[in-house]
């Protein structure tokens, strides 16, 4: 249940009878919305608990006050299943010591909500739970069905939030979700679903789950957000903003995904297609990582002016805004000890650099190579021999990638001093926590995209078999993308090629 409590009370001395007595009026009024079958209790605001002569008076909505519950100083109302949202009005009216108490109440009874959870992906899922715990207080009654790839929420935790955990089927939305949400929706007289997933994996994520419900009066798409994945949303910007008549071509396929989504049509569309028009169908908005791209980029003003304001910026300022223990539930469930990072951080007065590393998905000999580009990019860092050493002594920090494996191990082999934030704790986890270091560097990834520019040092790109010069190299999207955003100086733009080879302990050009 929602509950919007708005008290207005207003004193008023007025005439009550003929003979001129004389009353002196509180007049207060509150709302709130309660779900179908939940009950709210109606009573007197502002006024005392008993009264000389009181009664109550339904004033809108379908009667439903009973006589018994007129003549009660307080009443429950139990919230009716009904085919739409209703408004039920009632009015308290008591009078004791020279004093008339006036309780005007608006309950609107409202579906139910069912909140869904899909994503693969660090960025996106951190945004979510943020979300929920802020959630729980206001929407103490939603049920929260959830599939996330790298956020574990125990039993414990997921039973103070209404969560109940789903696997993802790959990246995706599962069968067992889905069939839990018709399990669910069936269940209920009618319900709301909104939707929370990722916008790269929008289609393959809400078209499951949305097919089966599509002909069904009594359920709700209310809501739709998209979370930008990381960079690669940007890198397919990037690559498409040159487009003849993109945004022509993006309404065009505004039918086709309707026609998909109904089971009319086996074609969906493709591409931008699928991640940029669900707001025309359903109440949608999209968190950029980086909003202001579209500005930015001179060629994204009419894809920017078609989504209007369902484009948001992904906020990053609300883990602040949450209760201390909102917070020790946010830190609990990421399994992040703030309190030890901030100990590591202040055991000598030396500043803290942050290492930031990648992976592979390919193995054996690839997963080594990446390992030792690395290890060398470190010493680069580290090593006075090195134009890019980072010009003073530092408390060497390492941050490797959640599904590093066998890199992470290696490259926290080579450096005994070298303090391991754990691999499964994201770095935007640090940035929402205030937790940043003094400076980072590494390799280069989406969590560039919202550190402070004057935190970065450099940032490494990988170099590749098509990519055999520098120049070559600065025309890649991802360099264009975060040159364009002010990331990164073309300067501080290196690429694993660049590097000379420290593994001697002095530092070789290559």
């Amino acid at each position: 249940m929602k509950k919007i409590l708005t008290v207005l009370s207003i004193f008023i001395l007025s005439a009550c009878n003929s003979d001129n007595d004389s009353l002196k009026e509180t007049v207060s009024s509150n709302s709130a919305d309660v779900v179908e079958t939940e009950t709210y209790q109606l009573t007197p605001v502002d006024a005392p608990s008993s009264f000389l002569s009181h009664s109550w008076e339904q004033t809108c909505g379908t009667p439903i006050l009973s006589e018994s519950d007129k003549q009660a100083i307080s009443f429950n109302f139990v919230a009716p299943e009904l085919k739409q949202d209703e408004k039920y009005c009632f009015t308290f009216k008591g009078i004791t010591g020279g004093h008339r108490y006036i309780t005007n109440t608006t309950l609107t009874v409202v579906a139910p909500t069912l909140e869904v959870y899909v994503d693969h992906a660090s960025l996106p899922s951190l945004q979510q739970l943020v979300h929920i715990i802020q959630a729980k207080d206001e929407y103490p009654s939603n049920q929260r069905f959830v599939s996330w790839g790298r956020v574990t929420v125990d039993a414990n935790n997921a039973s103070k939030l209404n969560i109940h955990t789903y696997p993802l089927k790959g990246n995706n939305t599962s069968p067992e979700m889905v069939a839990a949400i018709g399990e669910y929706a069936q269940s209920k007289n009618r319900l709301n679903i909104e939707i929370y997933t990722n916008t790269t994996h929008a289609l393959n994520n809400l078209a499951p789950i949305i097919q089966p419900l599509y002909n069904n009066e009594n359920i709700k798409i209310s809501h739709i957000s998209l979370y930008d994945d990381g960079s690669a949303e940007y890198v397919n910007l990037y690559q498409w903003k040159d487009t003849p008549n993109k945004v022509e071509a993006l309404e065009n396929e505004v039918t086709l995904l309707a026609d998909y989504l109904a089971g009319t049509s086996p074609d969906a569309p493709k591409w931008m297609g699928n991640r940029y028009n669900w707001h025309k169908l359903y109440d949608t908005d999209y968190y950029f990582l980086r909003k202001d791209y579209l500005d930015v980029e001179a060629n994204l003003h009419d894809f920017r002016n078609y989504l209007g304001p369902a484009a948001k910026q992904m906020p990053w300022d609300e883990f602040a805004k949450l209760s201390d223990s909102q917070q020790t539930l946010f830190l609990d469930i990421v399994g992040f000890d703030k309190e030890q990072l901030q100990q590591q951080y202040s055991q000598s007065p030396l500043p803290n650099f942050i290492f930031t590393g990648t992976t592979t998905w390919a193995g054996g000999e690839t997963k080594e190579y990446y390992a030792q580009q690395q290890v060398n990019v470190i010493n680069n860092a580290i090593n006075e021999t090195s134009p890019y050493y980072l010009g003073e002594d530092y408390d060497l920090f390492f941050k490797g990638h959640p599904a590093g494996g066998v890199i992470n191990d290696i490259i926290l082999g080579s450096f005994p001093d070298m303090i391991n934030i754990p691999a499964k704790i994201s770095f935007e986890v640090l940035m929402m926590t205030d937790m940043l270091p003094d400076t980072v560097a590494g390799i280069a990834s989406s969590l560039y995209f919202t550190i402070p520019a004057d935190k970065v040092n450099f940032i490494v790109f990988t170099s590749s078999d098509t990519i055999t010069d520098r120049e070559e190299a600065l025309k890649s999207p991802l360099v264009q993308v975060m040159l364009t955003l002010g990331i990164v100086k073309e300067k501080d733009v290196l690429f694993w090629a660049d590097l000379p080879d420290c593994s001697s302990g002095v530092c070789i050009d290559k």
